[in-house]
């Protein structure tokens, strides 16, 4: 019995130690992620109305995470506009099915109809802001 309580102890202090890195870390990352999307969205309302760039800003958030959890993969974020309707397309080009050099390397677009930007040249160049 005694054994198992030393056990039992050392796997709380060690779990309490994973849970104030985890916690750290997810108050790290949204600190930058908040930024992240705060600078998108500036980026975005000289391209198109508040409205669009807030929401596109908003749904990059989940490609951000993934970014920042994962690795950083080719992904496009293309707006569309149709007779004043716009529309929000994410493009991903995962690494392992695509060879890099295979790929366009195509700096953002900016058309009458169509923006294209490029979320994974966008991260890090504005990740580099935060973390030195």
């Amino acid at each position: 019995m005694l054994k198992y309580n030393n056990y039992s102890k050392k796997f709380v202090k060690k779990s309490s130690k994973l849970l104030n890195n985890i916690s750290v870390q997810n108050n790290r990352n949204s600190f930058l992620l908040d930024n992240l999307i705060s600078n998108l969205y500036s980026h975005l309302c000289s391209l198109v109305p508040e409205k669009i760039a807030f929401s596109a800003a908003i749904n990059s958030k989940d490609t951000f995470e993934y970014f920042l959890e994962y690795s950083v993969e080719k992904t496009t974020l293309v707006l569309n506009r149709n007779n004043n309707i716009w529309s929000l397309c994410y493009k991903v080009y995962p690494s392992y099915l695509y060879d890099q050099h295979k790929l366009k390397d195509n700096t953002n677009i900016s058309h009458v109809d169509r923006i294209v930007v490029h979320l994974n040249d966008f991260f890090t160049e504005n990740v580099k802001k935060y973390y030195h």
